[in-house]
């Protein structure tokens, strides 16, 4: 779902950072890379993100620093779309493992697991992950899940609905039932746990798209915005009848549509579009303290409205890895709209002006395939590591830091760089 040109890493990353005594941040924050910041929902200080592995990590000052906050104990399975439910509850699932059926429940107090949701396999599944989830935010032992899973070279699509935390589930989407096509997102009504959504991409024939919407928790389907693919699903938090649904990027016109009575009628929403590359709409967020307030990201465009689109700013940004490209997700300062944190492709984001700019957020998280330590009788000390095709040197005596051969975040090489140091001259290296 999301683009994320990562660099092609191996990341070297401890299991579980609390259980080291003394840790310190030795890497540049230059090169920091962290996804789905999320503001607590009534704390402005208080910033939750997940890295480019197996941790959850914190701010308490409004990004200014960070540290760790959650280690998930299988450092091969990586942390992905972590969502508040409430002030005191965090979900994610699980990916990059065999069988990716895991959706998780996190309590912030206690930094426990408290609910799992283990989805089932299907039958000659060579490989399962989860695509999008919802968790039903006044009863969490309800939820809506999308499978992908693969039989041989295909790719296939489930949708699964639960009552019950995972201990059942009912199968209410099928893609080889459906011509094969795709599940982009999934959605549950806030004031009706069994009013159900999937919005559908491509399929490999001439059908394809349509917004799925059930009232009795998949039993029966009606389609709107047939033959259109989407991607998209943002309700209204304090009106369920108010939705928004944006079109991927198979999409033949690119447009966002609005339903004010709950999903029974849809009205594009006349806005400008570029034709850049893929032309998707990547995520669309509302205010939780005042809905009027959207913001709408683009793969090169930011749309942002605090009158419901009565008037609107629709900005565009060239592809730079330190500015707003591709933002896969946004989150609201719960005590000031005007400042926005975003996910980007490449790096997280802040804007303090509705989206109309953006700096990069540092930190210290990003993924090393290679850390060397040179040490001449207790006195000199240097730090090398590897990042984005190049490598750092950091004298730890003095702090000061050298960068080599690092490449740009939207430049990828197939070769991967090997440094070695010379562990008996002083500042000898090998590349």
């Amino acid at each position: 779902k999301a683009m994320k040109k990562f660099t092609f890493l191996f990341a070297i990353i401890m299991a579980n950072l609390n259980a080291f005594a003394q840790v310190t941040f030795e890497g540049s924050t230059e090169f920091g890379r962290i996804f789905d910041v999320t503001y607590h929902p009534t704390d402005p200080n208080d910033l939750y993100a997940v890295t480019l592995g197996n941790h959850i990590v914190s701010s308490k000052d409004n990004g200014l620093s960070w540290d760790v906050f959650y280690s998930h104990p299988t450092i091969s399975h990586h942390i992905e779309n972590l969502k508040f439910l409430d002030g005191n509850r965090l979900s994610f699932n699980l990916k990059f493992g065999l069988f990716d059926n895991h959706l998780n429940i996190l309590d912030i107090n206690t930094t426990q697991i408290v609910q799992t949701f283990v989805l089932p396999i299907p039958e000659n599944a060579a490989r399962t992950w989860i695509t999008d989830y919802a968790i039903h935010h006044q009863n969490t032992s309800i939820a809506i899940v999308s499978q992908g899973y693969r039989i041989g070279s295909f790719s296939f699509y489930r949708v699964y609905y639960t009552t019950d935390s995972g201990i059942t589930w009912s199968t209410i989407y099928s893609s080889i039932d459906n011509s094969n096509i795709s599940v982009n997102s999934v959605a549950i009504s806030h004031d009706n746990s069994q009013k159900v959504f999937i919005a559908r991409g491509n399929g490999p024939d001439t059908t394809y798209g349509g917004l799925l919407i059930s009232t009795n928790g998949g039993q029966s389907w009606t389609e709107k915005l047939v033959g259109i693919p989407l991607d998209p699903i943002a309700i209204n938090p304090q009106n369920a009848n108010d939705i928004l649904i944006g079109t991927d990027a198979t999409t033949d016109s690119e447009n966002l549509y609005r339903s004010n009575d709950g999903g029974l009628t849809w009205q594009s929403i006349p806005l400008t579009w570029e034709d850049y590359v893929m032309d998707s709409i990547v995520h669309i967020s509302f205010n939780p303290q005042n809905p009027q307030s959207i913001i709408v990201l683009e793969e090169n465009q930011v749309i942002y409205t605090d009158d419901n689109f009565q008037t609107h700013t629709n900005l565009t940004f060239e592809e730079e890895p330190n500015d707003y490209f591709y933002g896969l997700n946004a989150s609201f300062n719960p005590l000031n709209s005007n400042e926005i944190v975003v996910s980007g492709n490449y790096h997280p984001l802040r804007s303090t002006d509705n989206g109309t700019t953006f700096n990069k957020i540092e930190n210290p998280f990003f993924v090393s395939n290679d850390v060397q330590l040179f040490k001449q009788n207790n006195i000199k000390k240097h730090l090398y590591y590897s990042v984005q095709f190049g490598y750092v040197h950091k004298d730890l005596d003095t702090n000061n830091s050298n960068n080599y051969n690092i490449l740009p975040l939207n430049l990828v090489s197939n070769v991967q760089n090997q440094t070695f140091i010379d562990l008996n001259f002083n500042g000898r290296v090998y590349n």
